[in-house]
């Protein structure tokens, strides 16, 4: 009878397979960057800490969240018709039309959300360490703005007052 409730409960016991650091923030903030004519930009991921001091969310880092501009010939052949209704109405010549088909917006990395633990998380490479990193947080908001929110934050909380993510202990 020991046995096997001594087997149970040493695999029961979740462990750390790896040596890979994991950080945790108050809050992770998704942003999607438009532009004038409400394409897509670019999408972020913002992580941030409560100020008491501010009392607002204060960025700690951030980060470009990779995107796959998904192209096809479908997708393509719509823009093009777009793109050419779009010069004949502001009677533009197409030919010297700059603009190059990238494919259809579709971001690949959110915050997944742990249901047993409670938290939000989103791991990243880097590239510079040569290791997954992990993010959590308890708060987890997705935005779309025409505005960059981690620029604008630079006016409350200097870049210089910024802990990073590195500098604090990983739990």
């Amino acid at each position: 009878m020991l046995k096997p409730l001594t087997f149970l409960l040493l695999f029961s016991i979740p462990r750390s397979h790896s040596n890979e650091p994991v950080y945790t923030v108050d809050r992770i903030h998704c942003n999607t960057v438009y532009d004038a004519d409400k394409h897509p930009v670019f999408t972020q991921v913002i992580f941030e800490d409560w100020s008491r001091l501010k009392n607002t969310f204060v960025v700690r880092e951030w980060r470009l969240n990779k995107t796959a501009w998904v192209k096809s010939p479908e997708h393509e052949a719509e823009w093009l018709v777009k793109m050419k209704k779009k010069c004949f109405d502001e009677n533009l010549d197409f030919n010297l039309m700059k603009t190059k088909y990238r494919g259809e917006f579709a971001p690949t990395e959110w915050a997944r959300k742990n249901y047993r633990t409670g938290f939000y998380s989103y791991t990243y490479y880097d590239n510079n360490k040569k290791l997954s990193i992990t993010v959590r947080a308890k708060q987890f908001i997705h935005s779309h703005t025409m505005y960059d929110p981690e620029r604008q934050n630079r006016d409350i909380w200097p870049e210089t007052r910024r802990i990073p993510l590195k500098g604090r202990n990983s739990d």
